[in-house]
């Protein structure tokens, strides 16, 4: 009797070990750029809750020079790329989403638009 496994059946063994490899690196790789997003989002109603609590003592919102130690890199913790636009009588602020289609802008500028790359936030006071 012969023992051990034949070449063809170690072959088939490690392709259905590599197609499930992939199925979960993929997976995993789609969890994290959603997790990414999310961060993002929060970290930006944050900006916004910000902007509107300041407006609330101030009735105003910053002007340009008064945050900018804030926003100098356009970079805030947790990650992602950010425009701030912001200057006394409203303001908008917008990340870059790493899955195309998941945002609400197609620009940074908050040009509105569906499945855009790009998630803004405006001020509440409509000014």
């Amino acid at each position: 009797m012969k023992k051990g496994f034949t070449l063809l059946e170690l072959l088939v063994v490690i392709a259905i070990i590599g197609i499930l490899a992939a199925i979960g690196l993929g997976s995993y790789m789609t969890s994290r750029r959603k997790a990414s997003d999310a961060r993002a989002k929060a970290n930006l109603r944050e900006i916004q809750n910000a902007f509107e609590q300041f407006y609330t003592l101030n009735t105003d919102y910053p002007e340009s020079g008064e945050a900018a130690a804030l926003f100098s890199d356009n970079r805030v913790p947790g990650g992602g790329d950010y425009a701030i636009d912001y200057g006394g009588t409203d303001y908008t602020a917008c990340v870059v989403l790493e899955i195309e289609g998941s945002g609400n802008a197609s620009d940074d500028s908050g040009t509105s638009a569906t499945d855009g790359n790009f998630f803004c936030v405006w001020d509440l006071q409509g000014s």
